[in-house]
């Protein structure tokens, strides 16, 4: 689940508004086959996982970060392919809280015969879609604020010049904060001679 994890993260800044999410199959104790989600309105990790190698992948198992979708978007249910190619077991870390799958996709597999465990790296599953999961639950925008000043309370100097108030890691951290988020809002306070202001 470990490597799930580390394969969803792929997907940051591209798939939205979908979930990330990431997909091992083993079988053997080998891994035959990984896949990510990696942009919205392509395919979903567990069906680019399944897709991408020619390997037999009856009686493997398949690790995934979300539970698997069970209903037609803009691509067919994950669970779908899951049962099409006789996946013994599914190993899910999240539960998908949007009304469409929640608890579908789990109670479909299971129908089918596939044993399901679920809650493996719950917690790190969950934290992957914190931004898509807020939003389902509560039909309001994750907001994150990130606002750079020095220690006398400036954004610039007094002359207007502007020149880098954070150092290149809180930068770097920034623009990854920013891949996550669908929006930004930049807010500038001009003065009355329109001077130009810091980079934050």
């Amino acid at each position: 689940m470990k490597f799930a994890i580390e394969l969803a993260k792929k997907g940051i800044g591209y798939t939205n508004p979908n979930p990330i999410v990431g997909c091992v199959a083993v079988k053997n104790n080998k891994i035959i086959s990984t896949g990510y989600h990696e942009k919205c309105g392509a395919f979903h990790a567990e069906r680019n996982a399944l897709l991408k190698s020619k390997v037999n992948f009856e009686g493997a198992d398949l690790y995934i970060t979300l539970e698997p979708c069970s209903h037609f978007g803009k691509t067919p249910p994950c669970t779908d392919i899951i049962i099409e190619k006789k996946i013994k077991r599914v190993i899910i870390g999240s539960k998908d809280p949007n009304p469409l799958v929640a608890g579908k996709g789990i109670k479909k597999l299971k129908a089918a015969g596939i044993v399901v465990i679920e809650g493996v790296l719950e917690k790190e599953c969950s934290k992957l879609n914190e931004i898509f999961f807020h939003y389902i639950q509560t039909s309001t925008p994750f907001v994150a604020l990130k606002y750079a000043m020095t220690l006398d309370g400036k954004i610039a100097c007094y002359t207007g010049d502007s020149k880098w108030i954070t150092g290149e890691a809180s930068r770097n951290n920034v623009q990854e904060l920013r891949k996550r988020y669908s929006a930004i809002l930049v807010r500038h306070k001009y003065s009355k001679k329109r001077r130009p202001y810091a980079k934050l």
